[in-house]
């Protein structure tokens, strides 16, 4: 009776470890489902609506989907830098949002770009909800290297 008990006792043992592993462990079927999620400065209706501005007044250069010229890089042809990602893939997200906003409204042509200056035609609250548009593109890995610098 005393070594059923004693097996018992074990089998229970090595079924509950698991439970009790620490974050990242192996045996932890928790760890892998619980992601951190970021805390980001904006909401879906930011979102939505700079998804309308951005197609109207961005797309044009920086592509549908943000992805921007691939030669972003480098100078073309006439001198000017093409637009770039502004998904997380160029130089966007090394930027403080204070930069992006100043960028936006007064435009790239002092940076050597020609993006033009959108302060005559955006007003401060919708060249936010552009760039929450954007900011939705990165991932939460970049969005928190992104918060890190700023």
């Amino acid at each position: 009776m005393k070594f059923l008990n004693i097996i018992t006792f074990l089998l229970s043992f090595i079924i509950m470890i698991p439970a009790y592993a620490g974050p990242g462990h192996e045996g932890n079927t928790f760890s892998a489902r619980q992601k951190q999620k970021v805390s980001r400065w904006y909401n879906k209706t930011s979102v939505k609506k700079g998804e309308k501005i951005y197609q109207q007044h961005c797309a044009s250069c920086h592509q549908n989907d943000a992805s921007g010229a691939k030669t972003w890089r480098e100078k073309d042809g006439t001198g000017y830098y093409p637009a770039p990602a502004l998904n997380g893939t160029a130089h966007t997200w090394h930027h403080s949002l204070n930069a992006l906003r100043r960028t936006v409204s007064m435009g790239g042509k002092r940076l050597g770009g020609r993006m033009p200056a959108f302060s005559e035609k955006l007003n401060e609250k919708e060249i936010d909800y552009v760039l929450a548009w954007v900011q939705s593109h990165w991932s939460d890995a970049l969005y928190k290297q992104w918060l890190t610098r700023n």
